[in-house]
């Protein structure tokens, strides 16, 4: 990794303003902000000693991807659809990040606050939004990087970053890209929604529930607004019953404060 480490910086200080597409280690430097993050990273492995280093990524060929999730009701072009998600599975059990599919890059996401987590068990299939995504394999036994084409790390975070670069977002976008040479992750959709022949309007297929939010509100067939009030109640309870322990607790205090006044 060290060893890596220098010969990508030494390819970032080669490589001109106009000349944003040499393929370096494998990967593509397709713009100026990819360059920064890049140089970036270098400059927080630099601060890491080599055990550091070698550690990263440790554990990137054991979560493996298995396919895209994208939602016909947003055509992203010539008919491809928007990419909105992944199923993945590891092989080992995971804590994996659980965010409201309303919180997004125009939103933000509050890692304190807004990130809960669920239990997977090993080699259970399991689908995250793309935000999910990126909270999950930033983390350094991924390093961003996860098994594809029976490659340890032929997968990859990337994100799309000039209007976060800009402050028209708050965060970049999350997008998964193949490793150079792997051809286009494009051909491994899923799509998870499907058009109503009565009334044109979109649903989510069974499965995907929880992705129901992100078909956009105008095309929603009647069943998925029936699905996203299901999901907001959903949530409306488990804040309750946070609330409820919560006052429970107050209430533990306040007796036992009192009781120890009157002692």
């Amino acid at each position: 990794m060290h060893n890596q480490s220098k010969s990508l910086r030494k390819a970032l200080r080669e490589q001109s303003e106009v000349e944003l597409n040499k393929n370096v280690w494998g990967y593509t430097l397709s713009s100026k902000s990819n360059t920064f993050f890049l140089s970036l990273g270098l400059d927080i492995l630099d601060q890491m000693d080599s055990t550091q280093q070698d550690s990263l990524g440790s554990k990137s060929g054991m979560l493996h991807f298995v396919n895209l999730l994208g939602t016909s009701s947003r055509i992203f072009r010539r008919d491809i659809p928007t990419a909105v998600g992944v199923t993945l599975y590891c092989d080992e059990d995971i804590c994996v990040p659980v965010i409201d599919m309303n919180l997004n890059k125009k939103t933000g996401i509050d890692a304190s606050k807004d990130i809960a987590f669920r239990q997977v068990k090993a080699r259970e299939k399991f689908a995250l939004s793309l935000y999910e995504f990126m909270f999950l394999v930033i983390k350094d036994e991924y390093a961003g990087f996860i098994e594809a084409n029976g490659n340890p790390r032929g997968a990859y975070l990337s994100v799309k970053s000039p209007a976060f670069f800009k402050g028209k977002t708050k965060l970049p976008t999350p997008t998964i890209t193949f490793r150079y040479g792997s051809g286009p992750i494009k051909y491994h959709f899923v799509v998870i929604d499907e058009q109503s022949s009565f009334d044109g309007k979109w649903f989510v297929k069974k499965g995907f529930k929880r992705f129901a939010e992100l078909i956009p509100k105008r095309k929603q067939h009647l069943l998925n607004k029936v699905t996203t009030i299901i999901n907001e109640n959903q949530k409306l309870k488990s804040k309750n019953l946070i609330l409820q322990r919560e006052n429970v607790n107050l209430n533990n205090c306040f007796a036992e404060f009192v009781r120890i006044l009157e002692t």
